[in-house]
């Protein structure tokens, strides 16, 4: 894939290459309006093609961009040996992570048993009703 210094770089030589270009090549502005050059490209063409046929060098010719590179198929096809890579070293190190993670759980268990009985035995009073809702 062309970076975008390396196209700088081909459209700075474009232009230097497009400056010394005869004056008949270009169109000019002249009056606020622009007018046509006195060769069109096709004629430019065929005048490079006839003087390459003659065995001399054409001394206007442009570089061409560097094609951007197409890549066919899906992400997840290119990117899966990758993701598997990283499966792998997550898996070495997976049975620290599962023990950590138990001993996280059983220790909030245990708080939030004591904070729930805690709370309902000495904090929240307990109220007695009958069937029908009322307070005894």
């Amino acid at each position: 894939m062309a970076t975008n210094a390396a196209k700088a770089l081909v459209l700075d030589s474009i232009r230097t290459i497009k400056a010394g270009w005869p004056a008949q090549f270009k169109p000019t502005f002249v009056n606020g309006t622009w007018r046509k050059p006195e060769f069109s490209r096709r004629k430019i063409a065929m005048i490079r093609k006839a003087t390459l046929l003659q065995g001399e060098e054409w001394p206007h010719d442009l570089p061409h961009l560097p094609r951007r590179l197409i890549i066919k198929g899906h992400k997840k096809d290119r990117l899966k040996l990758e993701r598997l890579k990283t499966i792998n070293e997550n898996m070495k190190t997976m049975n620290d992570k599962i023990e950590e993670h138990q001993k996280q759980f059983k220790n909030k268990v245990q708080r939030e048993e004591v904070t729930t009985n805690v709370y309902h035995f000495l904090i929240k009073p307990v109220v007695r009703t009958d069937k029908k809702g009322k307070k005894k």
